[in-house]
């Protein structure tokens, strides 16, 4: 029997759709394809078998982590989701997840919950039916998952909290007019308040992901965050500089006018957590050459977000940004 190098074969989309056929070829003759091998999406969910945990460290792991579904609605220009989990969004069924839940918690105890779905309420009646299953499990489960504005109506927020929800993670990225055709959402800035307020109301905490770095970012788009934290009430913001994947329209966009050398870039710098090093960052630098900023001011950007998004929640008292910071940024 053939041997496979791990290097040798690259699969796009959902790799569990070749697994089976690829088995029977290497059974057979030894060989499988090698390159870059696109797969088809998995529709039947809970047709797959489960996950091997128990080759996992889960002593090291401090909350669990699954998904409900695959696939997200919406297109960023950033994000590689679609490329590798598609458009089309499939559910699993309430009973498939519950059923993985309850495995997780009697073998390896109970523990915090991350849905890590790229839009958990990407289709409400999903979201509402996980949380009334969520709701019946004893001991109660706490859990969190991704959202987008535009879907975070009251019922399914009251829902969310009934069964059991803490908090929701909102893809905010920017509501600048200029930035509207890199996010796909295509949320208003009245949208993301309104959201982050229904949550409040829900009992829920919200949670905030912004990206600085959008081609053309400059002073004025960036205070265009620093406005929308505040107004939006988050409880705390996730900000990173934009980095463009491989495969993304932003990717294909800024390659094609040269603002980078795609040989070159070192992932293994990039998606380390944005430094206090100013010029002398390398995601900052990279980030600089296609806006209107230098590395230090994105980086100084990067950081005041992240303390608007502290001080605009009533629950902090931020150690070097005061709330007259915040109203003078958003003035």
């Amino acid at each position: 029997m053939g041997k496979l190098d791990g290097k040798s074969i690259i699969v796009t989309g959902a790799a569990q759709g070749l697994g089976r056929e690829y088995a029977v070829r290497l059974a057979q003759d030894g060989v499988i394809p090698s390159g870059i091998v696109k797969s088809e999406q998995i529709d039947d969910l809970d047709s797959l078998p489960p996950a091997a945990y128990d080759l996992l460290p889960m002593d090291k792991y401090g909350r669990f982590e699954l998904v409900t579904s695959r696939g997200c609605p919406y297109t960023c220009s950033f994000c590689a989701s679609t490329e590798i989990v598609g458009t089309k969004v499939r559910l699993r069924t309430p009973e498939s997840v519950v059923t993985e839940v309850n495995h997780l918690r009697s073998t390896y105890g109970d523990r915090f919950l991350w849905i890590s779905d790229d839009t958990f309420t990407a289709i409400r009646k999903h979201a509402v039916s996980m949380s009334a299953a969520f709701q019946e499990l004893t001991p109660a489960v706490r859990w969190s998952c991704f959202a987008t504005a535009v879907t975070l109506n009251t019922e399914t927020l009251t829902a969310m909290k009934a069964g059991g929800c803490e908090y929701v993670s909102i893809g905010v990225e920017s509501t600048h007019p200029d930035h509207k055709r890199y996010v796909g959402k295509r949320v208003s800035y009245d949208c993301i308040a309104d959201a982050g307020k229904r949550c409040h109301d829900a009992g829920l905490r919200v949670y905030g992901f912004i990206i600085v770095g959008f081609p053309g970012e400059n002073q004025d788009t960036l205070a265009s965050r620093y406005r929308l934290i505040e107004k939006a009430k988050f409880d705390d913001v996730g900000v990173n500089m934009l980095i463009p994947l491989p495969g993304t329209m932003i990717w294909h966009e800024l390659t094609a006018a040269k603002m980078f050398d795609p040989a070159k870039l070192e992932f293994d710098y990039l998606f380390a957590r944005v430094s206090d090093e100013g010029d002398s960052d390398p995601t900052a630098r990279l980030t600089a050459s296609w806006t209107s900023l230098t590395p230090a001011e994105l980086t100084e950007g990067v950081r005041i977000c992240r303390e608007l998004g502290k001080a605009a929640s009533p629950n902090y008292v931020p150690r070097d940004i005061k709330r007259e910071t915040v109203q003078a940024a958003c003035a």
